[in-house]
């Protein structure tokens, strides 16, 4: 195993090496990816040597970041994206272990999502235009998401048995 490598220089090593798989996924994932890494682990632990990161320092960061407000479900996704990253590096023969194996996993609170009442989707629905309430009947009879319900084609949909197959979805990206 090698401690040449810093910690910013494995996780913008893995995005690289992820980039086609995650493109033919999800595009703009790796962007996506790379710009949390710059703005939360470029700061704090960009330039700690990969060898020298101890489960200590993984937590340490996790408490940096919930006193300067993160939630803790956004602590947990990058607890991932790191956890994964140094499963990598382990494969890699970069490191002997993966040190965020060796830490409490961060566990976001378990908070129930409240749908607006039958009165107020009601209400929505009324005030919208006739291709938009079309849009909000289907979003709450389904539960879809946006980018599921705005890549819908005709063929997606079968009328007679009163269904609809969800099949892809559009998604934001850098440059479009």
């Amino acid at each position: 195993p090698s401690a040449q490598i810093t910690v910013g220089e494995l996780l913008v090593r893995w995005v690289e090496h992820r980039r086609r798989a995650w493109d033919a996924r999800s595009p703009g994932q790796p962007d996506w990816t790379l710009s949390v890494i710059r703005k939360h682990f470029l700061p704090r632990v960009g330039d700690v040597p990969l060898g020298k990161l101890r489960p200590v320092d993984i937590d340490h960061l996790y408490t940096q970041w919930r006193n300067s407000g993160m939630a803790e479900s956004s602590v947990r996704r990058l607890h991932n994206l790191l956890h994964s990253a140094l499963g990598q590096a382990v494969r890699w023969d970069l490191i002997p272990t993966n040190p965020a194996d060796r830490i409490e996993r961060p566990q976001p609170a378990k908070s129930k999502r409240k749908a607006p009442t039958d009165d107020i989707l009601r209400a929505l629905i009324d005030a919208a235009d006739p291709d938009h309430a079309c849009y909000l009947r289907l979003a709450a009879v389904t539960g879809a998401r946006r980018g599921q319900l705005v890549a819908l084609r005709w063929s997606d949909l079968d009328l007679t048995a009163g269904s609809v197959l969800f099949t892809r979805a559009h998604a934001r990206v850098k440059g479009g």
